[in-house]
């Protein structure tokens, strides 16, 4: 996986991790198979909906502090284990998705984004 996984999910069919030091995000099938998506940037965390159906999301950005420019969260198809869509939030921290709502909580500063997501 790389060193230094981060938090780990669990969605529908796999097991998912961020892998803050190899700026990727990895996906582990049942069989164990591990799957990885390099991102370019430091991944913080990974979050995905309640009941582990739909897209992931990774939250990337800075490994310190916040930047306006450079900390997002991306969705990942987890079929495709392509980015299909990214959302810019003020600082990256913990995601998750509910319903329609993208949950961005940035323990940094304790504050709590809240976005609408249109599907793919």
């Amino acid at each position: 996986m790389g060193s230094r996984p981060e938090n780990v999910i669990v969605t529908a069919g796999a097991i998912w991790t961020a892998v803050n030091t190899g700026v990727a995000v990895v996906r582990i099938h049942p069989s164990g198979e591990a799957t990885r998506l390099p991102l370019g940037v430091n991944v913080i965390a990974v979050g995905a909906a309640s009941d582990g159906a739909g897209p992931v999301w990774a939250s990337v950005g800075p490994a310190q502090g916040c930047d306006g420019e450079r900390s997002s969260v991306v969705r990942i198809d987890p079929e495709s284990m392509a980015v299909t869509g990214r959302v810019v939030v003020p600082c990256s921290g913990f995601v998750t998705h509910i319903g329609e709502d993208l949950w961005v909580v940035d323990d940094q500063t304790a504050t709590l984004y809240v976005a609408t997501v249109e599907p793919p």
